[in-house]
């Protein structure tokens, strides 16, 4: 390593995130909401001072209230996805109508609604494997109330090796939901589209990014 390699020291070093941290203690820095009830009446409001420790947060409400149903929003916000997750007794169904017949004793997931369902929704292991795959696939990340604190940091100059964590997107919706809890573009790539019939389309764009945290959503 060159010495303009090096991070500087002292004064003109770069301010890292555990710099930030080491100051007054932020938890609140991101948030996500929890929805249960018969009929996504209720939730809870989760934070976290990373990705990392939102996500274990809401595993541990998840592990500790143990909710027969829950979902990741309500169905009239919008979002990239709306994730509904449902024990069923193998008896009744999670709530009326969701599907004809019943479903075998268990959990299940479904992107959307369950209520008019017409497809059969997929099947998990257990509560842990629900628990699993909501905080790592269908958490709805916000900025929490102490954001606002740590933005200089979040502000800063983004560099290709201040990535811990990268990651491919192609839906727009979803790029712009991660650039609000503080992905950053690195590189655009295109790669061919394939259609019906295994004949080649256009080309598709392909947004890399990176976030300075760790493990983040």
């Amino acid at each position: 390593m060159s010495e303009n390699d090096r991070e500087p020291q002292g004064e003109g070093r770069r301010p890292s995130l555990s710099d930030w941290f080491e100051k007054p203690f932020f938890e609140k820095v991101w948030q996500a909401q929890v929805w249960t009830g018969t009929r996504e009446d209720q939730f809870v409001t989760l934070y976290g001072e990373t990705h990392k420790t939102l996500k274990s947060n809401v595993a541990d409400w998840l592990r500790k209230n143990k909710p027969a149903r829950f979902w990741n929003a309500r169905a009239s916000e919008e979002n990239s996805a709306y994730h509904c997750y449902a024990y069923s007794d193998g008896s009744n169904l999670p709530y009326p109508g969701c599907i004809e017949g019943t479903l075998d004793e268990g959990w299940f997931h479904r992107v959307g609604d369950f209520e008019h369902a017409v497809d059969y929704p997929d099947r998990l292991v257990s509560l842990e494997s629900a628990i699993h795959d909501f905080v790592n696939h269908a958490l709805v990340v916000r900025r929490g109330p102490d954001y606002e604190h740590l933005s200089p940091f979040f502000d800063q100059p983004f560099r290709v090796r201040d990535a811990r964590t990268v990651r491919r997107e192609t839906d727009e919706q979803r790029l712009n939901e991660m650039l609000y809890r503080g992905w950053r573009i690195l590189a655009i790539e295109y790669e061919a589209e394939v259609l019906p019939g295994d004949r080649v389309g256009g080309k598709k764009a392909v947004f890399v990014l990176g976030h300075r945290e760790e493990d983040a959503i």
